[in-house]
């Protein structure tokens, strides 16, 4: 019964997770522990448009709170992430 259930959660998370999440979630896969600002600068991104998609991924528990140290990017005390579920299907761009 256990294997059902982890394979709804999975389809679940499947449909929810969109193009960007993921994009996200590849860099976490990549830096391993980082900051938004990490993030923001690995994607070439504005910290604007990676800080909702982290959030995202937390709300999904697939991000989870990894230290507070000093930011690589703005030099400054930040928040780093790391990865909690490992992988899921990509999902398309729609």
């Amino acid at each position: 019964m256990k294997r059902q259930t982890s394979l709804t959660a999975f389809y679940e998370v499947q449909q929810i997770v969109g193009f960007r999440q993921t994009q996200v979630y590849e860099a976490f896969e990549s830096l391993q522990n980082a900051t938004n600002s990490e993030i923001a600068d690995w994607l070439d991104w504005s910290i604007n448009r990676v800080t909702p998609r982290t959030y995202e991924l937390r709300e999904l528990e697939m991000l989870e709170f990894s230290e507070r140290r000093t930011c690589q990017v703005t030099g400054r005390k930040a928040i780093a992430w790391r990865i909690k579920r490992k992988r899921f299907v990509r999902c398309v761009q729609i």
